[in-house]
């Protein structure tokens, strides 16, 4: 309903999720099907829209299992074999120590987002 609702179809569009899930502890593989369904979903309703899969930013604490993760995010990309729907490897994008590129080593702080949009924009 809100993609019908908008005054024209995107023509880009990018998914970043699966933090709170790998902080919960919800299984990757759960992750990576709900990941897939989601692009499959998206994929049906934007038939024309560049879709893209974020990896899961660098965090604190959270270095091997945010590579579950992102392994999962990777493989739902990878299964749906669709040239328009791409993983985004999040890997080194920015550093997630407090005071450097995250406000408490989750969150991105100015600096962050800076570095996020600087890597972001000339995959897009």
């Amino acid at each position: 309903a809100l993609i019908a609702a908008l005054p024209q179809a995107p023509t880009r569009l990018i998914n970043v999720g699966g933090t709170n899930d790998m902080t919960l502890g919800t299984a990757p593989a759960t992750v990576g099907a709900a990941y897939q369904a989601m692009l499959t979903t998206q994929r049906g309703l934007l038939p024309s829209c560049k879709i893209y899969a974020q990896g899961i930013l660098p965090r604190v604490g959270y270095t091997s299992q945010r590579l579950l993760y992102n392994a999962e995010i990777e493989a739902a990309v990878t299964a749906l074999a669709e040239a328009n729907i791409a993983y985004l490897n999040t890997d080194g994008v920015i550093d997630p120590t407090a005071g450097v590129d995250t406000r408490e080593g989750l969150h991105p702080n100015a600096s962050g987002y800076a570095k996020i949009e600087a890597w972001r924009v000339p995959l897009l």
